[in-house]
């Protein structure tokens, strides 16, 4: 493995590095973090929230959520009603496995390590249950 590595620039005595690690093979991963002080921390993304929040429409019948969004770099869906909410990624939510399911009160929220770009779907048993969504 060899990696790369350049300092874009300085602030408050940290430096934000951009570089890269390439494996054998040419595969390269993307490494941007900042550096203080001898330590490692991930630089924090900004933007805005875009809202999908709404309720359920038709008892018992999946709907969509968000489309697909390459760009999504975060998501975070909220059970506001008493009855329990499912939601899937790419295919129609059931209220089984292998969707995800979201007691009330419960909520949904991507890892920092990894966040879906497929259409977010959900269900529930009764019309009218609501939830939060947003996505950035």
């Amino acid at each position: 493995m060899a990696d790369k590595q350049t300092t874009l620039f300085d602030f408050a005595g940290a430096e934000f590095r951009q570089g890269y690690t390439a494996d054998s093979d040419g595969t390269t991963y993307d490494q941007n973090v900042a550096v203080r002080s001898g330590s490692v921390t991930p630089v924090p993304s900004r933007g805005s929230f875009t809202d999908g929040s709404g309720s359920i429409a038709v008892n018992a019948t999946s709907q969509q959520v968000f489309a697909a969004n390459a760009s999504r770099t975060y998501l975070l869906i909220q059970n506001n009603s008493g009855d329990t909410l499912w939601i899937n990624f790419g295919v129609a939510a059931v209220q089984t496995q292998p969707s995800f399911k979201l007691f009330p009160g419960g909520s949904f929220e991507s890892s920092p390590a990894f966040v879906s770009t497929q259409t977010v779907n959900i269900i529930g048993p009764n019309a009218g249950a609501t939830f939060t969504a947003k996505q950035a």
